[in-house]
């Protein structure tokens, strides 16, 4: 028996009626009798938010990164902000919170972090090399270098999905939702590196800031790893490409084995 939501129900309300609902089937059922759910959407929904919760949790865990409590606060006011902008942007569009629109949520807010780190540590950058600029005009002329690839690196992605916006029929209906909230999450992206964190930084203490606590981490936890990795012969390499593909085809044989057996 399959159970569908209503328009405008949520799902996970309406799982959770009918776990509570079947746990008092069963008590009046035979014991020999069970019931089983085959099927529950809701789980990749509570799935999806448990990524979403993630990306704040790795947004406070950039402090141990950066070692910065400034720079990292402004990241984790950059996230829901972005978040709360892509829901509303949703809300405005019709586009319920669903199995697609989780997926494109998920998918656009990644770049949240990646944005406005970029121009955060930019701006860091300027303001200390920049000496002899004023505070704003340090941060004007880092967000401004970085308005050309902020937003050609994001449009282009957002060039992959809008097409699905103008696909008709079932195929259409499906991808609408999930092109719309990428789009609505990459814009929100754009708004938060290139207008909210400028703006946050203007109002915090910059002279304090380390520009190269990031730099010291890398240096002292991957550089060993990278000089040891560089440090290969072309022989020792070509090996492990090798390996490498090996196990990937011994696994595609096995897995499509078992796919079309």
């Amino acid at each position: 028996m399959g159970i569908y939501q209503q328009s405008g129900s949520t799902l996970i309300n309406l799982s959770k009626a009918v776990h509570n609902k079947l746990k008092g089937i069963k008590e009046k059922f035979p014991e020999d009798i069970d019931i089983k759910v085959t099927s529950d959407q809701s789980d990749f929904i509570k799935e999806s938010l448990a990524n979403l919760y993630s990306n704040g949790i790795q947004g406070i865990l950039l402090y141990f990164f950066m070692k910065s409590f400034m720079a990292s606060t402004i990241i984790n006011i950059a996230i829901p902000v972005a978040l709360c902008s892509t829901t509303s942007l949703m809300y405005f569009g019709d586009i319920s919170l669903n199995t697609m629109s989780l997926r494109g949520l998920i998918v656009g807010i990644g770049m949240v972090i990646d944005n406005s780190n970029i121009v955060l540590e930019n701006i860091l950058m300027s303001f200390h090399k920049l000496k002899n600029v004023a505070k704003k005009g340090a941060i004007y002329e880092a967000t401004k270098s970085l308005i050309a690839t902020i937003m050609s690196s994001t449009l282009t992605s957002v060039a992959i999905f809008i097409p699905f916006v103008f696909v008709a029929g079932m195929i259409g209906q499906l991808f609408k939702q999930l092109a719309l909230t990428i789009t609505y999450s990459l814009m929100s992206s754009i708004f938060a590196a290139l207008f909210l964190v400028p703006c946050l930084c203007l109002t915090a203490d910059l002279s304090k800031q380390s520009i190269t606590a990031g730099m010291d981490t890398i240096n002292k936890y991957f550089a060993l790893i990278f000089k040891k990795v560089l440090d290969y012969s072309m022989s020792k390499v070509t090996l492990i490409v090798l390996i490498y593909y090996s196990c990937r085809c011994s696994m595609f044989y096995v897995s499509a084995k078992g796919f079309y057996a």
